[in-house]
């Protein structure tokens, strides 16, 4: 028997022997590990329609699992070398399962079926939702794995399932104006930005722990948590307060983003005495408050050096003055940080 709101696909119901959801049955399927009885569709007059599964011994549709094929290689689905060795999750368990492919290079069809091969990609592609639309894309290994020509191995939310994203070793940076990926410098991908136009964009569908300190994962792309009051005070998170930082575009333009501050303590070149000191670091989201500089400064490693190394806040400034930035105050100059190759990036000296 089977029910409209019971035991879903490709999970056990061996402690009733029943109840799955229509139009699922209960059939006996050692290969999923799930107490040998799994909710499966019953295959049909021309076999299962799921492009993932195969006919098993007993007239079920099973997971037609990968034999000795890597990820992103050929497997035998229908016939030889017809399918995609892809990644499926179950039970938060990821294992190769051998998809159907078919005719699409590039725009796909999520819900297309085993039959319906026009929607669905060729070897070595799957379909993946794009913010274009449904779209072809090559995967790979995202521990390590590789892409021909270069590309970059961008994860997706699926643990170890990556998309190689075309970039170029020597392209654009991230924010610069683009028309297809292969312009971007690896690993950023070309995308509509937050001002509607095309950009490099870093991919971020684990969130935002793949975004810089001063972005924003909103939704497939980082983003620069915005603001303009560069090296003024701005709100980094609920009730946190930041430092705005601008950061010089390939066009020539600015984008300020909110990086979060801190309570570290503020020095001057003489505040360390002759062993040096470590009172911040570069922001990072995992530092803690009292190493992060507090709102509108910097973190500088001095330079010259007078004794040992230090690492101090300072207030932060912008050397070329177009910005409207705070000036330097206690007769102090904008100075350029040492080796930054933004423009913008400077500290009161």
């Amino acid at each position: 028997m089977s029910n409209g709101s019971g035991i879903p696909e490709f999970q056990s119901c061996a402690a009733s022997h029943a109840g799955c959801e229509c139009p699922l049955e209960c059939f006996s399927d050692g290969l999923l590990g799930l107490g040998g009885e799994v909710c499966e569709l019953p295959a049909g007059s021309s076999g299962c329609t799921d492009p993932l599964t195969t006919v098993g011994a007993c007239g079920n549709c099973t997971l037609d699992y990968c034999n000795n094929d890597g990820l992103g290689q050929a497997c035998n689905s229908q016939g030889t070398a017809d399918g995609t060795c892809t990644l499926f999750e179950l039970n938060q368990v990821s294992s190769l399962v051998c998809q159907q492919a078919g005719s699409a290079s590039s725009t796909c069809s999520p819900a297309a079926t085993r039959q319906q091969t026009s929607g669905l990609c060729g070897i070595g592609s799957i379909c993946i939702d794009t913010a274009s639309g449904p779209t072809c894309e090559a995967i790979c290994d995202s521990n390590g794995g590789t892409c021909a020509g270069g590309g970059a191995c961008n994860p997706t939310a699926a643990a170890g399932l990556g998309i190689c994203q075309s970039c170029s070793p020597a392209g654009t940076p991230e924010y610069g104006a683009c028309t297809q990926s292969s312009d971007c410098l690896c690993p950023y991908a070309c995308a509509l930005g937050a001002g509607g136009t095309m950009q490099c964009l870093q991919p971020c569908p684990n969130g935002a722990s793949q975004c810089q300190v001063a972005e924003i994962c909103p939704e497939e792309y980082c983003e620069p948590n915005g603001c303009a009051n560069y090296y003024g005070q701005c709100t980094a998170g609920v009730g946190e307060s930041g430092t705005c930082m601008p950061q010089a575009l390939s066009d020539g333009g600015v984008v300020g983003g909110c990086v979060l501050a801190g309570t570290a303590p503020v020095g001057t070149t003489s505040a360390c005495g002759a062993m040096g000191c470590y009172l911040c670091e570069t922001p990072a989201p995992s530092d803690p408050a009292n190493m992060l500089c507090p709102p509108t400064d910097v973190c500088v490693l001095t330079q010259p050096m007078p004794t040992q190394n230090e690492q101090i806040c300072i207030q932060g400034c912008d050397p070329t003055g177009k910005l409207g930035a705070p000036a330097c105050t206690g007769g102090t100059t904008c100075t350029l940080m040492v080796g930054s190759t933004n423009p913008y990036d400077g500290f009161c000296q």
